[in-house]
């Protein structure tokens, strides 16, 4: 467990969460408000947090920008698509990329004439939107904020992390991201943080400094361990997780050194 100088970096770490919408928040352009209302500015914000598969944004960015243009014109009027096209091509099995080559899935095949050219990012596009079809209204963010608040964000997590191309990371990442942005904090038990708690590159490095875990520890006893000790050391573990993110992407490795040095 934590030492003293441990929960004083960690504390320390936590506070730099107040910076973090600055440059870490998936929100899209058009607000928290309208996600909330819109399936389509919901949809983008989820794939504010999908595309972030490890890559730099520089990478990230325009793929998910050029999936999002290309459904808007495949799927809709040019602007964004309609629910019912999306629900037709998913009944239509269109969606299906284990049926379908890229080059006769007109969907799939879309998105790679359109510039989206990892074939990663156009499975978990694809299979986005046939789970899509199965949430009320098609809007991710309204169904996550109602699952979180009738205590079932693991059974939440679970859905998402379903979705090929997922995983811990982006799953927990967008769930981090709406209990964050719409105050649901208090709808989550400290227990259930595990699920609020993305373990990228920075976040991990940071944590293996501080001796919270090992580098060859499995990606969930690794999250369990660090939400473990920020309860410990009375730390909210979403704090801790946005300030470290921050932190890293902000001052890189050499950065990272100096701040946890201030604080021995």
């Amino acid at each position: 467990m934590a030492s003293e100088i441990d929960c004083t970096a960690m504390t320390r770490i936590a506070a730099l969460s107040e910076c973090f919408p600055e440059v870490g928040s998936p929100v899209p352009e058009e607000g928290p408000e309208p996600a909330h209302r819109d399936w389509w500015v919901a949809l983008k914000f989820w794939f504010g947090c999908s595309f972030m598969r490890g890559r730099a944004d520089a990478i990230s960015v325009p793929f998910m920008q050029r999936a999002v243009k290309v459904l808007a014109e495949v799927l809709g009027d040019g602007d964004r698509p309609e629910v019912p096209r999306v629900r037709e091509a998913a009944d239509a099995g269109w969606l299906n990329w284990r049926k379908y080559s890229d080059t006769a899935e007109p969907v799939l095949s879309a998105l790679a004439q359109g510039g989206v050219n990892n074939s990663a990012d156009r499975e978990m596009v694809a299979e986005t939107l046939i789970f899509l079809c199965t949430v009320p209204d098609a809007n991710m963010v309204g169904w996550a904020i109602r699952e979180i608040e009738d205590g079932r964000l693991a059974h939440a997590y679970r859905k998402l992390d379903d979705i090929r191309w997922v995983g811990h990371k982006i799953a927990s990442m967008f769930l981090r991201e709406v209990v964050n942005v719409y105050s649901l904090r208090t709808s989550c038990n400290d227990i259930d943080c595990i699920y609020l708690f993305p373990l990228d590159y920075w976040v991990e490095l940071i944590c293996t400094r501080l001796g919270i875990f090992i580098e060859k520890e499995p990606e969930m006893e690794k999250v369990k361990a660090a939400v473990a000790t920020c309860l410990h050391c009375k730390v909210d573990p979403i704090c801790f997780n946005q300030g470290a993110w921050y932190l890293g992407h902000t001052r890189g490795e050499e950065g990272i050194h100096e701040f946890l040095k201030r604080c021995d």
